[in-house]
């Protein structure tokens, strides 16, 4: 909003100009600044969702995007957290701020450190771990400890579909996901990459419809769709019927 200190005031538009702004806007970047928005009299080229994403994608210095992620409104340290360009050292006093979506965003920066993740991990608040779930450079320990956390809980967070197709899943936890009645162990039985181990535990122990989604896997082998083909459930039976990979044998079957 505005502030009566005109001479502090950032526009949202200030930010589109980087070279000028930085030049113009140098002193007050150390004396303190507030960002107007929102202001009848701007326009919508000043709202805040518009600050909110010049701010999240601007390329800009080291020390403009430090002194932004420490701003008093916590929508504008969150969008800072998110800019690729801030540097990794502001990211532990984010992953420690008391409102969870600047925690989240912390976790959601694209050079977060997997120490970070690994802290993050452990927040109270669901959507900070489940973007930590969601992170590519989240250790395959992580994503145990938080498939392990929802089976002791027996709760369905909704970052287990992320767990369920993250390239660094460990095997553990795939297995995991798809032997206990999760709704998203069909996910693990439909991953490209699936390992022989996780499908073997699949056929033999999974729901119904996990063993339904392996039969539907295109890369399954000829030799596990054979073995599908005399499962008790009809929609594992119709499954195998409809992949490609089946021997002309198993269909007559």
């Amino acid at each position: 909003m505005a502030d009566t200190a005109s001479d502090l005031i950032v526009r949202g538009r200030d930010l589109d100009d980087p070279s000028g702004f930085y030049r113009a806007y140098q002193r007050r970047l150390h004396a303190g600044f507030c960002f107007v928005y929102d202001d009848p009299r701007l326009g919508d080229a000043d709202s805040l969702a518009t600050l909110l994403t010049r701010i999240r994608e601007m390329e800009a210095p080291l020390e403009w995007l430090g002194l932004i992620a420490g701003d008093a409104d916590w929508r504008i340290r969150a969008a800072a957290a998110g800019n690729g360009g801030l540097s990794t050292s502001m990211l532990p006093v984010l992953a420690l701020d008391k409102v969870a979506a600047v925690r989240r965003a912390a976790a959601a920066h694209p050079w977060a450190p997997p120490a970070l993740l690994r802290g993050l991990a452990t927040d109270p608040e669901e959507s900070v771990r489940g973007q930590v779930a969601m992170h590519l450079a989240t250790p395959p320990a992580v994503l145990l400890t938080l498939v392990h956390h929802a089976v002791g809980r027996n709760e369905i967070y909704p970052y287990l579909a992320a767990i369920a197709e993250h390239p660094r899943a460990p095997l553990a936890s795939l297995i995991l996901l798809a032997l206990v009645p999760f709704r998203d162990g069909w996910l693990v039985a439909r991953r490209p990459d699936l390992a022989q181990e996780a499908a073997e535990r699949i056929m033999e122990y999974g729901p119904d419809r996990c063993r339904a989604d392996l039969a539907r896997n295109a890369t399954l082998g000829p030799s596990a769709l054979h073995r599908l083909a005399s499962d008790s459930s009809p929609l594992v039976r119709i499954a195998v019927a409809r992949n490609p990979r089946a021997w002309q044998e198993t269909l007559s079957a």
